[in-house]
């Protein structure tokens, strides 16, 4: 989790160079590849292969069965599934903490955390277990709380406040949805 939280979702970790980014250009030998490289979607895709993993009915099940194998003194230092959405919340939406600009590539990875919340929300394909829905719940009005706030603030680029503007959108729909 810290590992993720560091390398995978941290702010700092996709930042390249305009040199770099230039430099990259179609492999002429591949000549399947159906278009130029997009850093910024393989960035993405990698983000959201991690989040999948972490946002999972299998692992909150794991999860929430894991104090049933540990010794009682180990119980307390274990990892949580409180844990893990917090750490994954904060990560994706650090910039809410940081009043900082938020950068296109971060905006696409916070599209993404909110899609995985709605559906997880709202249409329960792969039905999570009942006290993880509400840990997911009680971390979704916590992330309204801090979107509000944000929106309030005014602070930011324009596509920086209309992102902010139509994520506080979308999550409320998710939070107001009936099952």
């Amino acid at each position: 989790l810290k590992f993720m939280n560091d390398e995978i979702f941290s702010v700092d970790s996709f930042r390249f160079k305009p040199e770099f980014l230039a430099g990259v250009a179609t492999d002429l030998i591949e000549y399947a590849r159906p278009g130029p490289l997009s850093v910024p979607q393989g960035v993405l895709a990698l983000q959201t292969q991690a989040m999948d993993g972490l946002l999972s009915a299998g692992t909150a099940r794991r999860l929430l069965d894991l104090p049933n194998y540990l010794p009682e003194g180990e119980r307390k230092g274990a990892i949580s599934l409180n844990e893990v959405y917090g750490t994954l919340q904060g990560a994706v939406w650090s910039e809410l903490k940081s009043g900082k600009e938020i950068e296109p590539m971060r905006r696409s990875l916070q599209r993404e955390h909110l899609k995985r919340l709605h559906a997880l929300l709202v249409r329960v394909q792969a039905p999570l277990p009942a006290d993880a829905q509400s840990l997911l719940r009680l971390s979704a009005v916590s992330l309204r709380d801090e979107l509000r706030s944000a929106v309030a603030a005014r602070k930011g680029s324009v596509e920086t406040r209309a992102h902010l503007q139509e994520s506080l959108s979308l999550l409320e729909q998710a939070l107001n949805a009936s099952m």
